[in-house]
């Protein structure tokens, strides 16, 4: 069944970013679908009850978020939804304080002790090659800051990529140079032994399928972790 698009009337307050509000929300819950052409100006204008001006705002806006692409000539097309297009313009301004590496490690938690129940669920031969291979290069790089940080987080992305949760891979996709960064404070701070230690005994436990100390042992590491930089 075709999706009818949302439009409401218009009120007079903030009026182009209502505009811009309702065209994005027919876009990001498939209304109008990667590659279709939307309502030209003239008719957004007569559906939405407003100017031409602020529909002109609302679509520029869109445009520079990579929502929608102008085409000369043509109109105005949904471009496929691709949130680290624009993603990276927000992480800038994620300044790296103590307040907010606290705030990312108790979202790690929330986040990573779900996935690892899913992972031992559902990883495959492939992904338990993967994390062994992750480990080995963590113990060849355990000296140095940048590439042990990058292989801790690669564990962590591993876990997640076990999950077969495309929500859970691709949100941390969106914010992995983040977690790089902190990460590189955490191995400054706690050395390497403390995460190849946990992250053993977590592959160990996953390969047994033991959902309760994979749970557990993550649980316990991301705590000591968080303690460790308070």
């Amino acid at each position: 069944m075709i999706k009818k698009p949302v439009v409401n009337k218009i009120q007079r307050k903030s009026v182009a970013s209502q505009v811009y509000d309702q065209l994005k929300h027919n876009i990001i819950n498939g209304t109008w679908t990667t590659g279709e052409k939307i309502p030209s100006e003239n008719e957004l204008v007569k559906m939405l009850g407003v100017s031409r001006i602020s529909v002109r705002e609302a679509l520029k806006q869109l445009v520079s978020l990579g929502l929608l692409e102008a085409r000369q000539g043509e109109g105005t097309f949904v471009k496929q939804l691709e949130a680290d297009s624009y993603m990276s313009d927000f992480l800038p301004l994620m300044v790296l304080n103590r307040e907010n590496i606290l705030e990312l490690l108790k979202y790690r938690e929330i986040i990573e002790v779900g996935t690892i129940e899913l992972a031992v669920e559902r990883a495959d031969n492939a992904d338990i090659l993967a994390l062994e291979a992750n480990i080995r290069q963590h113990e060849k790089f355990r000296d140095t800051v940048e590439q042990a940080a990058q292989a801790d987080l690669e564990f962590h992305l591993l876990i997640a990529k076990a999950s077969k949760n495309p929500f859970i891979i691709k949100a941390n996709s969106l914010i992995k140079d983040v977690f790089h960064a902190v990460m590189e404070q955490i191995v400054v701070k706690m050395g390497t032994e403390h995460g190849l230690f946990y992250h053993k005994k977590m592959l160990a436990a996953l390969k047994a399928r033991d959902k309760d100390l994979s749970v557990a042992l993550m649980k316990e590491h991301l705590v000591d972790t968080e303690k460790a930089m308070e």
